[in-house]
């Protein structure tokens, strides 16, 4: 086989798997997606609603936002649920919660990393450079982590529009401690609360959008 011939063989073969790789990308961040945009859907309505009136380009962010929150609100119900169950409940809960955090810490973690090897490693293709990134950047989250579609679009929301960790961290803080309160006892507690996780949601919100300070 001649050289001509041997370098149009490796070509096309390449171009296949390339396509492949593509096609598995979009289908998982489209999924990904879907199922986001379902669980808010079904326990915020109306960050549901005020999503679809999103600009498109921050929508998938959005939805990856209020997902991660509405996944953190729903360990309260287990809460209250097994308020009387004893310490183990208890306990159990508190993992299911330290699981998220540790889940955005690495996230944040694969983002510098993913920085360090993008200074050696330039994007080839810039039609899928959103899919592409995505995929390669959640690969080195840990697998626990990189199963979960919530964790995998809040990925793509960290890096797509830069999101401020600190606000992410408050939200998650706030949402720990509120497993442990009934209800906030003064105004000033209130107010706490209400600027740990609306207003970082609002700010978290107001980035997907490139507005910032």
């Amino acid at each position: 086989m001649s050289a001509a011939m041997l370098r149009f063989a490796s070509y096309h073969s390449t171009t296949i798997s390339t396509s492949d790789h593509q096609k598995k990308n979009q289908s998982m961040s489209t999924k990904d997606y879907r199922y986001c945009v379902e669980l808010v859907k079904n326990r915020d309505r109306e960050s549901y609603l005020c999503g679809l009136l999103m600009p498109y380009n921050a929508r998938r962010s959005f939805f990856g936002i209020r997902a991660w929150n509405a996944e953190l609100a729903s360990i309260k119900g287990g809460s209250v649920l097994n308020r009387n169950k004893g310490e183990q409940a208890n306990a159990a809960l508190q993992v299911r919660i330290q699981w998220w955090r540790e889940g955005l810490n690495k996230i944040y973690d694969s983002q510098q990393q993913s920085e360090n090897n993008h200074e050696s490693h330039s994007t080839t293709n810039n039609n899928y450079k959103i899919d592409d990134e995505m995929f390669s950047i959640s690969e080195t989250l840990d697998a626990s982590y990189f199963k979960n579609p919530a964790v995998r679009v809040l990925d793509y929301a960290v890096r797509e529009k830069q999101l401020t960790q600190r606000f992410l961290e408050r939200l998650s803080e706030a949402r720990e401690t509120d497993l442990h309160d009934e209800q906030p006892e003064t105004i000033t507690d209130m107010v706490e609360y209400a600027d740990n996780i609306v207003s970082s949601l609002l700010y978290l919100t107001l980035e997907t959008v490139n507005v910032r300070d």
